[in-house]
């Protein structure tokens, strides 16, 4: 099933806005659960909270089919009046990049930095600037929302994942675009059997994984599961000291376009058990494919 791309149009204020399929609110109905349920837990412990969003799109979207305007990632998180203190966006479209600076700027938001990069580059200038910061106002806790858009090819590697949370005390909410992953994997799986697989072929999703290409051969003989790939990936955050990922029903949470076939999986990661006390909130409260609220 292929995902159909966002578009860039005009929003009604005047800037450039996102126009993406509706299961879109589904999955920012978890993001801003757990920013609230964050906000709670977290407001009086820490003074310093970041939100980091590598990917994050203009501000605004634009529901396709009901032609609905909502607010994306970045607005949510800096919308929460007690949520975050810093704030750290990337989006590799420049268009993107300006439109939200220029909707920060409107609502008064300081603390944030905005970069217009490949995702790859991105996390490692915010991990710099993540130094920074607490070598400045002491240690932080915060959220890194990893939501790669269009290709598979663009999500950021493991290695730039180990810059950004290395020492740091940042939960991950990553949209984990599972049937692109499984496609490309049985693309890969077919070049294997008839002897043509180039050690290039497999570059991509080994750098996802944070696994050689040889190893990764291994796994072309037997068709990837869904449950394969979220456990493989699942134990390549345990790597970077990610421990807590499920609420007890071990289940993450699918979001699934208008015909209910499944897109991709949100996988949640927190290195200390508060971070999953947190996310089993989130998915006891949550319906099967909807709001919180």
């Amino acid at each position: 099933m292929q995902i159909e791309e966002p578009t860039l149009e005009m929003g009604s204020d005047g800037l450039v806005a996102l126009r993406v399929g509706p299961w879109w609110t589904h999955k920012h109905s978890y993001l801003r659960r757990y920013i609230d349920i964050f906000a709670r837990g977290m407001k009086r412990k820490w003074q310093t909270r970041v939100f980091v969003d590598l990917y994050s799109g203009p501000g605004l979207l634009v529901e396709r089919g009901s032609n609905r305007e909502y607010e994306g990632s970045p607005l949510i998180a800096v919308g929460h009046p007690t949520g975050f203190t810093h704030y750290f966006f990337n989006d590799v479209d420049s268009r993107n990049a300006e439109a939200l600076k220029q909707r920060l700027k409107r609502r008064g938001i300081a603390n944030c930095r905005i970069y217009s990069l490949p995702a790859e580059q991105a996390a490692l200038n915010i991990a710099a600037d993540l130094r920074r910061l607490r070598f400045e106002a002491g240690d932080f806790v915060g959220l890194a929302f990893i939501d790669p858009v269009g290709s598979p090819h663009s999500m950021v590697s493991l290695t730039a994942l180990t810059a950004l949370t290395d020492g740091m005390r940042l939960d991950l909410l990553i949209t984990f675009h599972t049937q692109s992953y499984k496609r490309m994997l049985g693309q890969a799986a077919s070049r294997y059997r008839r002897g043509t697989l180039q050690v290039q072929d497999l570059e991509g999703i080994c750098a996802i994984f944070g696994i050689d290409a040889s190893e990764m051969a291994q796994f072309l003989e037997k068709r990837a599961s869904t449950r394969f790939l979220l456990d493989l990936y699942q134990k390549t955050l345990q790597r970077l000291g990610y421990h807590f990922f499920e609420s007890e029903e071990g289940i993450e949470p699918v979001i699934r376009n208008t015909v209910k076939a499944p897109l991709y999986h949100l996988i949640f990661a927190s290195k200390h058990e508060r971070g999953g006390e947190f996310w089993a909130k989130i998915k006891r409260g949550a319906t099967p494919q909807g709001s919180f609220w």
